[in-house]
């Protein structure tokens, strides 16, 4: 973290619904202060401005807050933010805080006071704060930008990188892409927007298929690919894309499969680096029930029955 802080550790213990928010020195390691301590609230998200720390919790009632600390880790105030609880948040370099809460995109100032709110008119994936006071939001289907007058100035479509998608999972479909997590992204110099997500592809919507040795009945998250974009933060149109695409290919036993997905994504002037993990399954035996792969958990999760599995980190 930048500023005066010398290093925040967040432990956060799920399991017991407890944890602490410390102030440790980065040069000794040690404690300098016990700023919060978790018990019925649960940590959102932390930022740093203006030689202040910024930091938002949801509450056990469904509320949210954000508390302040000054240099000295004494907290400066804290007040209720919403009656809604906090799903994304993003900061700006001038001290716009941004919330989705509630399904309401909330712009506050660096002195807390809310500036507007507005309906997003998409369930919210991640926020991305522009310091000249405005957001873009992205959702699962497309991207807007919101100004800093409130208003939305433009939503750009991402279904046309979908082979096939369908809103309600109509089962005619014998397989279909659709936008999986994580995602990750972030705004350059010039405000245009840069983000990454993973395209998903479920087999077997409507009945049993076979991929190579091996036949898949129930539906199943079996490969992804993952997508770079990069969006003019004037006219929303799609400068350009990239991509790291998956495949399946068969086995004498089975079939083996790819699932790749963005952990992190840099812009330093003209070059862009994304740190992605690649996932190797080996797939043998039998699939009848539903199977799938998860990655929006802290580690990554699959529900199938593999015989072995592999991964890689690259940028």
């Amino acid at each position: 973290f930048k500023g005066y802080l010398d290093s925040i550790n967040i432990i956060d213990d799920t399991a017991n619904k407890q944890g602490e928010l410390l102030y440790v020195s980065a040069k000794t390691g040690a404690l300098l202060k016990k700023l919060y301590a978790y018990a019925d609230d649960t940590f959102v998200a932390m930022d740093v401005f203006d030689e202040k720390l910024y930091v938002l919790s949801n509450n056990k009632s469904g509320s949210s807050s954000i508390s302040v600390f000054d240099v000295n880790g004494d907290e400066v105030t804290s007040i209720l933010l919403s009656d809604q609880t906090i799903s994304h948040v993003g900061f700006s370099e001038t001290g716009d805080l941004f919330l989705d809460a509630g399904g309401s995109i909330q712009r506050y100032n660096s002195d807390l006071d809310l500036v507007w709110a507005t309906d997003p008119e998409c369930p919210v994936v991640a926020m991305y704060a522009v310091p000249n006071g405005s957001v873009f939001v992205e959702c699962k289907e497309h991207v807007s930008k919101i100004n800093a007058s409130g208003a939305i100035t433009f939503s750009t479509d991402l279904n046309l990188f979908l082979t096939q998608t369908s809103r309600i999972w109509e089962y005619w479909l014998s397989e279909f892409d659709h936008f999986s997590m994580p995602t990750v992204g972030t705004v350059d110099a010039d405000g245009n927007l840069y983000f990454a997500r993973s395209r998903a592809k479920v087999y077997a919507i409507d009945g049993a298929v076979k991929l190579g040795a091996l036949t898949v009945e129930a539906p199943s998250t079996l490969s992804a690919d993952a997508l770079l974009f990069k969006i003019d933060g004037s006219s929303g149109d799609i400068l350009w894309t990239d991509d790291i695409n998956a495949t399946i290919f068969g086995t004498a036993d089975g079939f083996t499969s790819q699932y790749y997905y963005p952990m992190d994504l840099n812009v330093d002037g003209p070059e862009v680096s994304m740190t992605f993990r690649g996932i190797v399954g080996r797939y043998v035996g039998y699939i009848g029930t539903e199977c799938a792969h998860f990655t929006h958990w802290e580690l990554p999760f699959n529900s199938c029955v593999l015989d072995s599995m592999k991964d890689t980190y690259a940028i």
